[in-house]
This record gives C-alpha cells, structure tokens and sequence, in this order.
C-alpha cells in the first residue's frame, strides 16, 4: 500500500537531485544551506538527535 505523503515527498527529493544533476556534492549542500536557513526549527538533545520544533511541526 503505498503512502501519498511519502510519495510526493519522494517525487520532490528526487526533483531536487535533478536540479543538481544527481551529484552527491551539489545536492548535500544545498540540505545543509537549507538546514543553516531553518536552524531555528531544528532542536538538537545531548544525544546530537535531530528533532522538530514545535513550530515546524
């Protein structure tokens, strides 16, 4: 059964790679640019775990 939400999340990530012509290197650091741009949605716990804020959820 598939899952709608994971497929167009799927679809989109993949659109991503496209743009950067599927190169590791250009695509991993467009994550972390977007990761530096929405750091304050981003809580981090002393075991270094990445988790939502309340807000971004």
């Amino acid at each position: 059964m598939k899952d709608a939400a994971i497929e167009r999340i799927r679809k989109i990530r993949h659109q991503i790679s496209a743009h950067y012509h599927h190169d590791p290197k250009q695509f991993v650091a467009h994550y972390r640019k977007m990761e530096q741009q929405y750091k304050n949605r981003i809580l981090r716990d002393k075991s270094d775990k990445v988790s939502l804020s309340d807000d971004a959820r």
